[in-house]
């Protein structure tokens, strides 16, 4: 898993497939901009009600263990740095859902096909109209077998896919500049 963080803002890069209770640790690179330059780093994770503080070395850690105990639940990070009397920190990145180790908490069971998939999407500020806007892309697929998550804390809501390579966000309050947001597409077998 890769995040990158730029000052304050914190965002998933590249994800994996987490998976309750897994026998290997889940390695985390964080990217830096040169803010954090000489910053002691410590990523703080979340999920399912636990919490761990990790001390960073060389931008790595691995996901604590505790916090992968419950499937079903979401995964997020933020980071906090500390130099002398300065304090820098991050807000939350939700990073994907912890999955079960064989069925998604969707309120039936499931097998998992292809865990997960990440992308990003680009809803320019011009295009919304009455809090809406449409999108476009390849990894839209109208089947009831794909689950998409609209990831981190954008403001933005999505509609479920019923045309194939398109999914409508709404919005409560209107963007003033275009955001780029991460969806996390998890697909399963009945």
């Amino acid at each position: 898993m890769t995040i990158k963080i730029e000052g304050a803002s914190i965002r998933l890069v590249r994800d994996a497939s987490l998976v309750q209770n897994a026998n290997t640790p889940y390695d985390v690179e964080f990217i830096f901009n040169e803010e954090w330059a000489g910053f002691a780093k410590t990523a703080r994770f979340e999920a399912g009600g636990v919490s761990a503080a990790v001390a960073l070395t060389d931008n790595r850690c691995a996901v604590p263990a505790e916090c992968l105990n419950e499937g079903g639940v979401w995964l997020r990070v933020a980071i906090v740095g500390v130099k002398e009397n300065q304090r820098i920190s991050t807000g939350w990145c939700v990073t994907g859902m912890i999955l079960h180790k064989t069925s998604l908490d969707l309120g039936q069971s499931v097998s998992l096909k292809n865990p997960q998939i990440s992308f990003y999407v680009t809803l320019p500020a011009a295009n919304w109209s009455n809090r809406t806007q449409t999108v476009k892309h390849e990894y839209f697929l109208a089947n009831n077998n794909h689950w998409y998550v609209v990831c981190g804390d954008t403001g933005v809501k999505a509609d479920n896919v019923t045309t194939n390579g398109e999914i409508t966000f709404h919005c409560e309050m209107l963007p003033e500049k275009d955001l780029t947001v991460n969806i996390l597409r998890l697909e399963a077998e009945t």
